[in-house]
């Protein structure tokens, strides 16, 4: 017994997370924007604030690790 293309259950499936995806509030698509710059800018900030204090002031690693 075979059923038509896109007739079983995991093809509709399929198909309504695709639809799913595409009708995304404005919210979400503001947010994935925003994530997208907002996660890898604060990555740096807390990679500097870990690495330039113990290279320019006395304080040692482990300092600037527990502030980072």
């Amino acid at each position: 017994m075979l059923s038509e293309p896109g007739a079983s259950a995991i093809d509709r499936i399929l198909t309504l997370i695709e639809e799913a995806e595409e009708r995304r509030a404005p919210i979400e698509r503001f947010i994935d924007r925003f994530s997208r710059i907002y996660t890898p800018v604060i990555m740096v900030i807390a990679l500097l604030v870990t690495l330039i204090p113990p290279l320019m002031f006395e304080g040692g690693c482990r300092s600037g690790f527990i502030k980072g």
